[in-house]
């Protein structure tokens, strides 16, 4: 049974045919513009979250669907972007 969203995976001689493999490599794209994107919206606000990429565990199975790992950070990273979070009202 296939479940929504999920490409049928159809193989011959053991190779997976083309369409899931263009889909994933899609998943990769959207999930690398992502992290470049969130990447720069942090930065605007004077936050880096150092391990911030595309989780690399994610896409191993055969067809991946990539996580964006955030990762850790040190204590006033975090408490910068918690403020940044809350925006500037919280400040008042």
């Amino acid at each position: 049974m296939r479940r929504s969203g999920y490409p049928a995976v159809t193989r011959r001689g053991g190779v997976v045919l083309m369409a899931a493999v263009v889909r994933s490599a899609d998943r990769l794209r959207t999930a690398e513009e992502a992290v470049a994107r969130l990447g720069d919206a942090l930065a605007a606000v004077s936050v880096k979250l150092p391990s911030l990429g595309v989780d690399v565990v994610s896409l191993a199975s055969e067809v991946p669907y990539p996580l964006i790992e955030l990762g850790r950070c040190n204590v006033d990273t975090a408490l910068r972007l918690a403020a940044v979070l809350r925006g500037p009202e919280a400040d008042e």
